[in-house]
């Protein structure tokens, strides 16, 4: 092989690493979370399944997230605020319709980070099925 085709497939090569490396470093640095990933706009604008996919993992994380790890039960705070009565007779169907509902009656707050949003929204959900009718 000539030292000019070897110099060439090496230049090449360095070039297509180069390249490699500059997309994926431009691809990580594209993704900053601060505080989540999603506001309330950006919820609205999903389509139903992704809007439900979210609302499991939300009510996941707030089931899960504050057990205490030896008993396995919820903490007195969250047990307050989302009581089981509340929580473990609905359906990840019900819970993405309260938090779209939610946010699309707030739009002042459609800028604000969904986790929040999403928290709110549950949490006047339980409150109103505890009040006595």
């Amino acid at each position: 092989m000539s030292k000019l085709l070897r110099l060439s497939m090496l230049l090449c090569a360095v070039i297509a690493i180069l390249g490699v490396f500059s997309i994926s470093t431009a691809q990580n640095s594209a993704v900053k979370p601060r505080a989540g990933f999603l506001n309330g706009e950006k919820y609205l604008a999903l389509a139903a399944p992704e809007r439900l996919a979210y609302a499991v993992g939300f009510i996941n994380g707030v089931i899960v997230v504050p057990q205490d790890l030896k008993t396995g039960t919820p903490s007195s705070a969250v047990a307050e605020l989302f009581p089981p009565a509340c929580l473990d007779t609905m359906s990840g169907a019900q819970v993405a319709e309260i938090i779209r509902k939610y946010v699309q009656d707030h739009p002042e707050n459609w800028d604000q980070v969904l986790s929040q949003l999403s928290w709110n929204a549950l949490v006047d959900a339980c409150r109103s099925r505890r009040q006595p009718e």
